[in-house]
């Protein structure tokens, strides 16, 4: 993060997505207050209809284009947040460098003199980089064009409302499952965790195949477009795996980070296997509704993930049961690869359905509610066969 801050040169543009500004116009008062709110905010070209979603930073908007009446996604993203969130790790890696002292005032005016440094330094980077705050994400999905991978359109700079928009592919079917703020769904059927998790590994593997690893896999972060194809989001944590410094810390969402990240053990080889330490984690929820290191505070969590083997239902098919022993392996070195996971057993069938680029996961473009309803229709005729009077 500060090695990037430093940088002196103008940073480049991404060539693929497209860039523009947005000025708000003054409010049309000939319309009443009710007319106003119906007709919701428009930034440029796009009209903000409902709130799909609420981030720490941002609210995601359905959004349509006026001009082609397409649907997408819309990040609005508040600067003032973002700043404040750089502000604070900024000072963090300024003053784990600065000698320390015991005398109070002595760190409190350290502390406030390391603020307004920090600040100094992320306002010259937005001078240069109106998109500074979000750089990291837009230069990673610039290199990313996968069925798997969300895309990213268009990035729109407000200097007025200091916020930035992100025009994002937009997925109807919404989120796999939403664990933020607790477990609500029901255990899906192993059928549908296969193939999701089959997608989800396709995406995962192309990621790391331009060494950028997403540090934030979960189930809040993959989303079903109509088709139900899965589609991984939100990478603001991801990071390349050049930069050393940064790809080296600790951070992602607790309940899925890997147990090397809590131990300082985590060595850059094994970055990759963070990921998929996250992928087995996801899969676990999905399996069951619960994670699969619960506890009462994150510190007893923690302590859970770096010395608890976690729970796996009797039910379960050997088959599934070591892959996941095998995803949840706390040792970095002998977990499982992505490599390792295309010729595992649950996941090809036994090499029945070995899974590649050309072979996806959603077969003759069923999608999950389509193979639902195909289900549920199997096991009333079987129901109806069963309970045949004339039998």
């Amino acid at each position: 993060m500060l090695q990037a801050i430093r940088g002196t040169g103008t940073a480049q543009k991404p060539s693929k997505i497209i860039v523009s500004e947005y000025t708000p116009e003054e409010q049309n008062w000939e319309l009443g207050i009710e007319e106003q709110e119906n007709s919701g905010k428009c930034v440029n070209q796009y009209h903000l209809k409902d709130a799909l979603g609420y981030g720490s930073y941002s609210t995601v908007y359905l959004a349509i284009d006026q001009n082609t009446k397409k649907e997408y996604a819309m990040k609005e993203i508040s600067k003032t947040n973002l700043r404040r969130r750089e502000v604070s790790q900024l000072m963090k890696e300024m003053a784990d460098v600065s000698s320390s002292d015991d005398d109070p005032l002595q760190n409190r005016m350290r502390s406030l003199s390391l603020g307004r440094k920090a600040e100094d330094m992320i306002r010259d980077c937005e001078d240069t980089d109106a998109f500074y705050l979000i750089r990291n994400e837009i230069t990673l999905l610039e290199q990313l064009d996968h069925k798997h991978i969300v895309k990213l359109y268009e990035i729109i700079n407000c200097d007025v409302e200091d916020t930035l928009y992100m025009v994002l592919e937009y997925c109807p079917l919404g989120k796999v499952g939403s664990i933020d703020r607790g477990i609500s769904f029901d255990p899906f059927d192993e059928h549908r965790c296969w193939n999701l998790f089959r997608q989800l590994l396709l995406g995962v593997r192309y990621i790391h195949s331009k060494d950028i690893v997403h540090r934030d896999i979960k189930p809040d972060n993959l989303l079903l477009d109509k088709e139900g194809c899965l589609k991984i989001i939100d990478f603001g944590i991801a990071v390349q795996l050049d930069n050393k410094k940064e790809a080296s810390k600790p951070t992602g969402t607790p309940a899925f980070m890997a147990p090397e990240l809590f131990t300082l053990d985590m060595h850059l080889e094994c970055a990759k296997l963070l990921d998929v330490w996250s992928m087995g984690v996801t899969l676990y929820v999905l399996l069951f509704a619960r994670l699969p290191f619960e506890a009462p505070t994150i510190v007893d969590m923690v302590e859970k993930i770096k010395t608890e083997d976690p729970e796996i239902p009797e039910e379960c098919s050997d088959k599934l049961k070591h892959l996941l022993r095998r995803l949840l392996d706390k040792n970095p070195k002998t977990r499982i690869t992505t490599e390792e996971l295309f010729k595992d057993p649950w996941v090809t069938k036994d090499e029945h359905s070995p899974l590649d680029e050309k072979t996806s996961s959603i077969s003759h473009s069923f999608s999950d509610a389509a193979l639902e309803n195909l289900q549920r229709l199997t096991e009333r005729l079987s129901l109806t066969k069963n309970h045949n009077p004339s039998r």
